[in-house]
């Protein structure tokens, strides 16, 4: 990396990466299944503590079920800094712009 001297990098920076995931839950009830088992895996948690964590399997709270299964493990030589499960912000893909184009003129008021 080229260095310039008007410009100060923290050198943490430079070893600092965002990993991104974008999934859709198919089957919330299949989620669910799979985030219990998690819980369950740590010992000492009943059905109502569980359903305390990740909601009722007929209604689960998405978002820790998520949290429970993607929570991410210890990585060798690094520290996880932050870790975040959000529902994603509406996204409009354009695959053939031409055709995205208005088929009528459009005019700009000041």
């Amino acid at each position: 990396m080229k260095e310039f001297p008007f410009i100060k990098t923290d050198h943490i920076h430079d070893r600092r990466f965002q990993y991104t995931l974008d999934i859709v839950v198919q089957d919330a009830e299949q989620l669910w299944i799979s985030a219990a088992a998690r819980c369950s895996s740590f010992g000492g948690m009943d059905d109502e503590d569980i359903e305390d964590v990740i909601g009722p399997r007929q209604d689960p709270d998405i978002a820790a079920c998520l949290s429970m299964l993607m929570a991410p493990s210890a990585i060798a030589g690094c520290q996880a800094i932050d870790f975040a499960i959000m529902p994603a912000q509406a996204v409009c893909v354009v695959t053939d712009w031409a055709q995205a184009q208005p088929q009528v003129g459009y005019s700009i008021v000041e």
